[in-house]
């Protein structure tokens, strides 16, 4: 299904497998990741208490896409970026 969006035009997607699984043969893939300790403290300020270290693992072990850096994928590490600063990179 979320393939078929290209059908109707360009598109800009994120998630844990879209350069991965959904579009692997993409040429713009951009893998955004920070610190354990920033993204709990960043979904604490979104109100969330959910496990970051359990959620990870989870998605690196189920046998449906799994979390993986897609291959060719520019990796930013935002732990100690604004969210501008993250746009600029």
């Amino acid at each position: 299904m979320q393939r078929s969006l290209l059908d109707h035009s360009d598109l800009v997607m994120e998630g844990r497998d879209i350069g991965s699984v959904v579009f692997p043969d993409t040429p713009y893939k951009i893998y955004i990741e920070a610190s354990e300790a920033v993204r709990s403290e960043r979904r604490a300020a979104e109100g969330l208490t959910d496990s970051i270290s359990e959620r990870d693992r989870l998605d690196r072990a189920r046998k449906t896409a799994p979390l993986v850096i897609a291959e060719g994928a520019a990796i930013i590490d935002s732990s100690e970026m604004t969210i501008h600063e993250v746009v600029e990179q």
